[in-house]
């Protein structure tokens, strides 16, 4: 049992490993529907918040934003990539109130996420990508997901990669890599780099279960 699942282990960083260097996205942590909640316990988003969420996209663009307090805002989408409509997307944001917005690449279209990006950034909103739908599609030389604060893939039978269920989020923020895999974890800190684990202990006054 214990050769099983370390060599599931295995397999699943492989897996990582593999996607970080295709997606160029440095941290990935399994299970996508965490995103909004990390966010959310990181304070960059809290309940009652307006969230952009296109209005072509998927059930759980929608659904997660309301299961936690979140007020979706549609946003029509355009008929060139079938993305956000950039400039219903500015006229969105200048109302204010808006601390995210959901992209979705669409059927494997990458969307403008430049415009959208520079937007979030002009009005201090956190941009999710959602490439469930575009594993593969690059701007240019740089591939889908790698622009936004947060990106999630999804590992569902019917996309690129299955694994019948489940997905990934991905980031480059340190912090809330690790409050992902805190998360998933169930509140553990077990995947947490040593370092950390050792902090935490220190200031919590704990230490490791000694081998028995």
């Amino acid at each position: 049992a214990l050769a099983a699942t370390q060599h599931r282990r295995g397999t699943l960083l492989m897996y990582a490993r593999n996607l970080r260097g295709f997606t160029l996205i440095e941290l990935l942590v399994a299970i996508s529907i965490m995103a909004l909640m990390a966010l959310m316990e990181q304070g960059r988003i809290k309940r009652g918040d307006r969230v952009v969420v296109p209005a072509l996209s998927w059930l759980t663009d929608v659904s997660s934003p309301l299961a936690l307090g979140l007020e979706p805002v549609m946003c029509d989408c355009n008929l060139t990539n079938l993305g956000l409509d950039v400039d219903h997307l500015t006229r969105i944001m200048s109302k204010g109130g808006v601390t995210c917005v959901i992209l979705v690449h669409v059927l494997g279209y990458p969307a403008d996420v430049v415009a959208a990006k520079n937007l979030c950034d002009r009005y201090g909103a956190v941009l999710i990508e959602d490439c469930c739908e575009a594993l593969g599609s690059t701007v240019g030389d740089v591939p889908v997901g790698a622009f936004g604060d947060v990106a999630v893939y999804s590992t569902y039978y019917g996309h690129h990669i299955s694994t019948i269920e489940g997905g990934m989020v991905c980031t480059s923020d340190s912090k809330l890599d690790e409050l992902v895999k805190s998360m998933r974890s169930h509140g553990w800190g077990r995947d947490w780099s040593k370092t950390k684990q050792s902090v935490m202990r220190a200031l919590t006054g704990t230490s490791e279960f000694r081998s028995m």
